[in-house]
């Protein structure tokens, strides 16, 4: 179509239409995506640093709960029997572990004796752990008696060494 002109004028046969990638839906998608991932990180930190806040228990605190969840009136087995004093002993020497640093773990029980430990614990743990050696290696029953006063003498270890004002 000319008007009036010499000048013949171009017709649009192609339409030039350009969409930004910031207005696509991919990248509405990809934004979508990437804030629910940080709101579920945000959301998973949040709960970890509130449950690590939740289960800060001093080394006595754990110690103590552990020796009371272990029954020793239930043991009526040998195998029973085995098992309460691997326990009992492996919650003592972690006990010292965490609490003094000693480096116990992986000791038997005749190396964990030759620690320093204070006077008045000595005769306790000596008591436990050699009286326990016949049952856990030698395949000999504990007495219930026996079972009930190692644990009675584990606790009383634990009560003993722990700070004062958590007495």
């Amino acid at each position: 179509m000319n008007t009036g002109g010499s000048q013949p004028e171009l017709y649009d046969i192609y339409d030039m239409w350009h969409i930004p990638f910031w207005q696509t839906t991919l990248f509405a998608s990809i934004f979508i995506g990437l804030g629910l991932l940080l709101l579920l990180g945000l959301a998973l930190y949040l709960f970890l640093r509130f449950r690590a806040k939740k289960q800060k228990e001093s080394s006595w605190e754990q110690a103590l709960r552990k020796l009371n969840g272990l029954q020793p009136a239930v043991c009526t087995t040998k195998e029973e029997g085995k098992i309460f004093y691997f326990e009992l002993t492996a919650i003592l020497k972690n006990y010292f572990y965490e609490r003094y640093g000693f480096h116990i773990k992986g000791k038997t029980d005749q190396e964990f004796l030759k620690f320093s430990f204070p006077d008045e614990l000595q005769p306790l743990l000596h008591e436990i752990f050699s009286g326990c050696l016949q049952i856990k290696y030698a395949d000999e029953s504990a007495l219930q008696k026996q079972l009930i006063r190692d644990h009675n003498h584990a606790i009383q270890i634990i009560q003993q060494t722990c700070p004062s004002e958590n007495k």
